[in-house]
């Protein structure tokens, strides 16, 4: 709920949802396995507020961005795939090199904007 409608009644009807379905199980652990057993639960980050909501910051359009970076390198760019708050960009290292531009050229410029926390090379993650 929280990803497809944000924060509101929504997600607040879910998790009341699930908050009465894990009562259910820890009653019916407590009844089966007394004082004998771990329940582990695990969430995600949950939902933020949006931009439009709070009026504040701007959402990030991969493809937009991805257009920005095509008028700043050329077309050295084989495709991006873009999931939650990650975009990975697949680059073509010999256009790159035939327009004088490294991986770290493209690292430093997506890395001082501040629409992005951070940005790695391959080689950084592995």
């Amino acid at each position: 709920a929280g990803h497809r409608y944000g924060p509101g009644p929504e997600l607040r009807n879910a998790i009341a949802n699930i908050d009465r379905n894990v009562g259910r199980i820890k009653n019916a652990l407590d009844e089966i396995f007394p004082d004998d057993y771990l329940l582990i639960i695990t969430a995600d980050h949950g939902a933020a507020y949006t931009p439009e909501e709070t009026g504040k910051g701007e959402r990030i359009s991969p493809t937009a961005y991805m257009n920005d970076l095509q008028k700043k390198f050329g077309d050295v760019f084989m495709g991006y795939t873009s999931a939650g708050g990650l975009l990975n960009i697949y680059v073509d290292d010999g256009a790159l090199e035939q327009r004088g531009y490294t991986e770290e050229d493209i690292r430093e410029y997506l890395a001082s904007d501040l629409r992005f926390y951070n940005a790695y090379l391959t080689e950084d993650l592995l």
